[in-house]
């Protein structure tokens, strides 16, 4: 990983292969995100999801892959794919998002 995680509490919904859900992340960077969840999308699916940042009317929508799943906690999504616009204002949120304490940082294997 290269983004520094930020704490940041944000509702999020998406579509799994299996269902739909609405849960809360837990933390964030520019490039992923850990979302509490019971619910467990299989590693690596592809999930398209809707981010609702506080007092904005739209939401982000965005696409990631499951990268790692903690029973009883969530999953680890990396962001993917995703249009110059919903990545600028995802870029943006983050920004603001940055005042906050990061959670950590690990530089990137290899």
């Amino acid at each position: 990983r290269q983004d520094s995680r930020l704490n940041a509490t944000i509702k999020v919904m998406y579509q799994t292969p299996l269902d739909y859900a609405i849960d809360t992340t837990k933390n964030l960077s520019n490039g992923g995100m850990f979302i509490y969840s019971t619910r467990l999308p299989p590693l690596n699916s592809i999930i398209v999801f809707k981010l609702c940042p506080p007092g904005e009317t739209q939401p982000i929508e965005l696409m990631g892959r499951v990268t790692w799943r903690c029973p009883g906690q969530g999953i680890g999504v990396r962001f993917m794919g995703n249009d110059p616009e919903a990545r600028g204002r995802l870029d943006r949120l983050v920004e603001n998002i940055l005042p906050a304490t990061p959670v950590f940082q690990e530089a990137a294997a290899g």
